[in-house]
């Protein structure tokens, strides 16, 4: 090759090289100037979006952005550095969350939701707590509103009705009984049958000496106390079978529908006294009983002073089964006291979530019963209704000539103890020792009650007063005859309150009722027209548009002029009864109306 070609490809190649150089520099000039366009772009957008201050370009540490937060916290930021209205719509800066895809079953938040919710609702509770709080009261008071709420509530939508007889009453056997480790240990100490009526709120307890003289429901006769033990022995000595097999035989001495029964014995009963914290009740007589019966067939001194006492369980336990000081009739209506101590304690104590949870606890460790958990809260709704008990003990103690001391439920007699093998007996009137089982008079009693709870919710006074004619009574040949106080004695026997009993101011020809206090008193006028059928009806208020009605719905009002009622507020008494001339004396259309028979008599 000759020297001046070889010139000539030098200089093109060096001409490549000048030109390749420029090129690479032209282009790492324009890299250059695109970097510092994406810097300068890039540091545009860092400062939109960024909360720090255009003056400082650190980014901050986890403490410095906490003292930042705090800062903004308490100063409120300026508003250039919030972010422009039209920010997102640009899309300069768009959030990315990064998807991860993984093999694992999907996790069900379902209890987290129900969490969150309970998280809500107590959270809504506790500021409407704290409001009431503020300005209602404190915190124990709407404590336990709020939870008695929740039991009646429970109670109605949980709770099971229990089975009620023909005149609406729920009616349970009550037995209680010694239990192992005491002689005659299923002999029943006590017998109660507790009728209550859901409508009108009336309890009443029927009380059954244990020394009433009865049938056996199986074979032979003997006291009613140990009716209850033939029930087991016959029952392979189960509790439970022994009192449904018992039912049935208290349904014919008492002529009540009786579905259920609840037995409880005397360590059971301490137990439940104890574990409600004691009772308070008030004794109405000194008692000093030197026979009380201790351990190993020995006996111990039982005292207890009258007035307000607080009992402890193993004093209710004596204070319930002392008799040897005392009637078997008083023995009883002590037994129902304790049961109203009972009552008012677990209603004064609250009847809220806890007591219910004790309550059960209690029901299922010491009581034998058919009542199940559902009729249980039922009754529960129930119990802060109560505001009385009416107590009813069958007894001898009677007093026929004065109706001060005629008692309630006196429908036995004491028969000769040589005619029972010189044992001391009870009979029901109308029984006798080849003929024991008659109950109608105890029957009577009962459904003339409980037919009626209207008038058991009442409890009205009765004031009686004989306005019949002296010249009246000489010719009917009744000179000495205690008209006002034989009638007082025969309601008293009944189940009458009585107040005064006395001659009238004036006398008259027509008998008739006077309502001296606010309210209709339906219910007792009802049952006073069983006895005596007065017609005539004076209401509270004599103006008044609606008039009483009787059972049959003929009008019982009468008309009578304002001047009558002048006194009627000074009276104390609920009602009066003046009987007038047509009490002993007819004429051709009826006999006196003394002599009208009273369908709950024989």
């Amino acid at each position: 090759m000759s020297k001046s070609k070889k010139n000539q490809n030098l200089e093109s190649k060096q001409e490549k090289q000048e030109k390749k150089g420029e090129g690479a520099k032209k282009r790492e000039k324009n890299k250059s100037s695109f970097q510092d366009k994406k810097k300068e772009k890039r540091e545009k957008q860092k400062e939109n979006r960024s909360p720090i201050s255009k003056e400082t370009s650190k980014i901050p540490s986890k403490t410095e952005e906490v003292k930042t937060e705090k800062k903004q916290m308490i100063e409120p930021k300026e508003e250039k550095n919030e972010l422009p209205l039209d920010f997102w719509q640009k899309k300069q800066y768009k959030p990315h969350t990064p998807t991860f895809h993984r093999n694992v079953p999907k996790k069900n938040n379902k209890g987290v939701k129900i969490w969150l919710a309970l998280l809500l609702v107590l959270g809504l509770l506790g500021g409407v707590t704290a409001f009431f709080i503020k300005y209602f009261g404190n915190w124990n008071e709407i404590k336990t509103t709020i939870t008695t709420t929740v039991v009646e509530t429970v109670s109605a939508q949980i709770g099971t009705e229990m089975k009620k007889d023909e005149y609406g009453n729920v009616n349970v056997l009550l037995l209680g009984y010694g239990g192992d480790n005491h002689d005659g240990g299923y002999l029943t100490d006590s017998i109660i049958i507790a009728s209550r009526n859901p409508k009108e709120w009336p309890v009443s307890l029927f009380s059954i000496p244990r020394d009433l003289r009865v049938k056996y429901p199986y074979r032979g006769t003997g006291k009613i106390n140990g009716a209850f033990y033939q029930a087991l022995v016959n029952n392979e000595r189960d509790l439970a079978k022994a009192g449904s097999g018992i039912l049935k035989y208290f349904e014919e001495i008492t002529a009540m529908k009786i579905p259920y029964y609840a037995m409880i014995d005397f360590k059971s009963f301490q137990g439940i006294v104890d574990a409600i914290g004691g009772i308070d009740i008030e004794v109405p007589e000194t008692i000093h009983d030197v026979s009380y019966p201790g351990p190993n067939r020995s006996y111990v001194t039982f005292h207890i002073d009258a007035g307000f006492q607080h009992l402890d369980g193993a004093t209710a336990l004596k204070y319930a089964r002392s008799r040897h000081s005392t009637s078997d009739f008083s023995r009883s209506l002590r037994q129902q006291k304790i049961l109203f101590g009972i009552k008012d304690k677990i209603i004064n104590s609250g009847l809220n979530v806890d007591t219910l949870q004790s309550l059960y606890e209690q029901y299922k460790t010491y009581v034998t019963t058919n009542v199940d958990l559902q009729e249980m809260l039922r009754s529960l709704a129930y119990l802060k209704n109560i505001k009385g008990i009416n107590s009813y003990g069958f007894t001898t103690n009677c007093g026929y000539a004065n109706h001060e001391r005629m008692t309630a439920a006196c429908f036995l007699y004491t028969p000769l103890r040589e005619n029972f093998w010189g044992a001391s007996v009870m009979l029901p009137e109308g029984a006798t020792e080849n003929n024991i089982a008659n109950y109608k008079h105890m029957q009577n009693f009962i459904t003339f009650l409980i037919s009626n709870p209207l008038f058991l919710k009442e409890k009205a006074k009765v004031w009686i007063q004989n306005g019949v004619d002296k010249n009246v009574l000489v010719k009917n040949r009744l000179w000495n005859a205690k008209i006002a106080g034989n009638l007082a004695v025969k309601m008293k026997r009944y189940g009458f309150t009585i107040g005064t009993v006395e001659n009238a101011s004036e006398t008259g020809d027509v008998s008739y009722i006077k309502i001296n206090k606010p309210g209709d008193y339906l219910g007792t006028v009802r049952e006073i027209q069983k006895m005596i059928p007065i017609k005539l009806i004076y209401p509270y208020n004599p103006f008044a548009s609606e008039n009483m009605t009787s059972e049959n719905g003929e009008n019982l009002s009468g008309t009578m002029q304002e001047d009558f009622w002048e006194d009627v507020q000074e009276e104390k008494d609920d009602i009066t009864i003046v009987l007038g001339a047509d009490y002993i004396v007819g004429n051709e259309a009826f006999s006196g109306l003394a002599q009208k028979k009273f369908s709950y008599e024989i």
